[in-house]
């Protein structure tokens, strides 16, 4: 009988993703401290292993995808999707959910239009700055 492994399930998992077009790096690349590349063409994501999110990538996907949107909206939404609003766990992980699949929404002055508005100002907007496939802004 053959034995089914954790990391016969790891590879397969890791296997796939190269298949969608996601980079497979192994855990010293991105671990602190264990990088053994330069610092300048460094691909360490966590300055800890505490960190869950390697925050420079997210950031860099984010404004990959939502090109158009100001950098303190993007701040905005990294800091919301870094932050747990609630006491339970339960919660927590369904507000995740509803990034990942409705957008985080922040709001942000919009661009002054060429016409005037009807307060003579510009406007606000409220975006779900997407999480989807480190997503797409909902509106």
């Amino acid at each position: 009988m053959n034995k089914f492994t954790e990391s016969t399930v790891e590879e397969a998992a890791l296997s796939w993703f190269e298949s969608l077009g996601y980079a497979v790096l192994n855990g010293p690349e991105i671990s602190p401290g264990g990088d053994t590349l330069p610092p300048t063409l460094s691909q360490r994501g966590r300055e800890s292993y505490s960190d869950v999110v390697l925050v420079r990538r997210l950031r860099t996907a984010l404004g990959r995808i939502n090109p158009n949107i100001p950098e303190d909206a993007l701040e905005d939404t990294v800091r919301k999707v870094l932050r747990s609003e609630h006491p339970s766990l339960i919660e927590n992980n369904r507000l995740f959910h509803r990034y990942i699949t409705d957008g985080v929404p922040v709001e942000y002055a919009s661009a002054p239009s060429p016409r005037p508005s009807p307060t003579g100002r510009g406007g606000s907007e409220a975006e779900g700055e997407g999480l989807r496939r480190w997503g797409t802004v909902r509106r």
